[in-house]
Formats: structure tokens, sequence, C-alpha cells
């Protein structure tokens, strides 16, 4: 009995350091992922803020600010399922 607590033992220690470092990577992948997207989005804000109004009107007429959030979500989800598949949980 004494040598199978130690085998779990041995094999539980490598196996929770590695589920650890999975979640730390994924974490800091997201999150610098997520700062930098939202920075994109802030720059096309102000953009869009120093538009005049006719611009504007016409510009969203046309679906861009739909296009944009489409595109930005498509983004971080890709970016999601790439930090899922890092930690092997995908």
């Amino acid at each position: 009995m004494n040598g199978l607590g130690t085998w779990l033992v041995a094999l539980a220690g490598p196996l929770a350091r590695r589920v650890l470092a999975s979640l730390g990577l994924g974490v800091v992948t997201y999150v610098g992922m997520d700062a930098a997207i939202g920075a994109i989005l802030n720059q096309a804000r102000a953009g869009w803020g120093g538009m005049p109004a006719d611009v504007v009107s016409y510009v969203a007429m046309s679906g861009a600010n739909v296009a944009l959030s489409l595109i930005a979500g498509a983004i971080i989800g890709r970016v999601a399922s790439i930090a899922l598949k890092r930690m092997m949980l995908l």
C-alpha cells in the first residue's frame, strides 16, 4: 500500500505543476490580447468621434460599426480558442 501512495503522489505533483503552468500561460495570453484589442477599439472610437456628423451617418448606414464589432469578436474568440488549446481543454 505504501508503494501505491508514493506512486500517486509522484504522479500528481508534475501533473498539477503542468496544469497550473498552462493556466497561467493561457490567462496571460488572453489578458494581453484583450488589452491589445481594447486599445485598437478605443482608437477606432476616437476616430469615429472625430468625424463630421454626416460622414458618421453614412458610415453607420453602411454597417461599418457592426462589421468592426464582428471582427473584434472573431479575433477575441480565436485568441480564446488558442488559449484553450494550449491548456489542452478543447
